[in-house]
């Protein structure tokens, strides 16, 4: 039985694609669905969602409950979902050359200038939520 179900019924798109694939596409699904979900806190509170241009307000809500940065961790996981799912081994190798760059360059730079503007208001929001999830 099992062996007519996987020769008639199984569609195309889900013949021969790998477990790491799936969790590849889950990946990806979840890093739209989250980086979506933060860009729509931004134009709600009506401040750029661009990180070179100034912060207007502070968005404390929807998925920025749960981590300071989660359009940044949507990004991880939409690099690594693709990655699975085109096969490509050398994502591993960059994921963390990708996170070191961020880090430096981009993370801690926002953070400087997010203490400076909202002062003590950033400063309890940094020790209320962990940076990543």
């Amino acid at each position: 039985m099992a062996w007519v179900l996987d020769q008639h019924l199984v569609p195309p798109f889900i013949d021969g694609v790998s477990s790491a694939q799936w969790l590849g596409a889950i990946l990806v699904i979840l890093g739209l669905g989250a980086a979506g979900w933060a860009v729509l806190r931004f134009m709600r509170a009506g401040t750029h969602v661009e990180p070179h241009k100034p912060t207007l307000a502070m968005v404390r809500d929807g998925p920025f409950r749960f981590s300071r940065n989660p359009i940044y961790a949507s990004f991880f996981a939409l690099f690594a979902g693709v990655g699975m799912i085109m096969k490509l081994e050398w994502t591993i190798v960059f994921l963390p050359i990708l996170w070191l760059c961020l880090m430096l360059w981009v993370i801690a730079p926002e953070e400087a200038f997010l203490s400076r503007r909202f002062g003590s208001e950033y400063e309890h929001y940094r020790q209320k939520v962990r940076r990543w999830l």
